[in-house]
């Protein structure tokens, strides 16, 4: 897979910050956030979804559809005192809880968004300089915790090795 010259470019230069550009996304392409699904449509593609999904209610995925403006959206959620109900599911291995939001508080905090009256910190929105950095602070925190993951298994796969390699000397 070819990377175009510009992008490889806006790639090298994300590293050293990228412009606030509210139309330009980290690698120099133009941003596009998609229109919002109402929640009657999501609603309405529901049918081909599992039954354990309480009636009137979405999940977080359904969430982020109506609100494509928001990459974070629990605190939108909290902030703006959506209603949830959580299902619990009883498995041989254990119990797994989900949690499900009230499509009628979603949609309200959907027509909040859109007149700009919503409970919405900047560095919650795709749309805004602080989002973007906050977004980019993010993305750094979790490809730390990969990495430190990684170190981690590798130095016990290296420790394991060592101490075969000790066993099998001694015998």
């Amino acid at each position: 897979m070819a990377v175009r010259p510009r992008k490889l470019i806006a790639m090298c230069l994300y590293r050293g910050g990228m412009s606030d550009d509210p139309e330009i996304d980290d690698y120099g392409e133009p941003q596009t956030i998609p229109p919002p699904m109402t929640v009657a449509e999501i609603l309405a593609r529901q049918e081909s979804r599992s039954s354990r999904v309480p009636e009137g209610y979405l999940d977080s995925y359904e969430v982020g559809l109506a609100w494509p403006v928001v990459w974070t959206i629990w605190p939108v959620l909290n902030a703006n005192h959506v209603g949830r109900q959580q299902v619990s599911t009883a498995l041989t291995s254990g119990e797994t809880i989900n949690v499900y939001y009230a499509a009628e508080d979603v949609q309200r905090v959907q027509d909040e968004i859109a007149a700009g009256t919503a409970r919405l910190d900047p560095a919650w929105r795709r749309d805004t300089a602080e989002g973007r950095a906050a977004f980019r602070a993010y993305e750094r925190r979790q490809s730390l915790k990969r990495a430190i993951g990684a170190v981690a298994v590798c130095i016990l796969l290296l420790a394991a090795f060592l101490l075969l390699i000790t066993v099998l000397s001694q015998t």
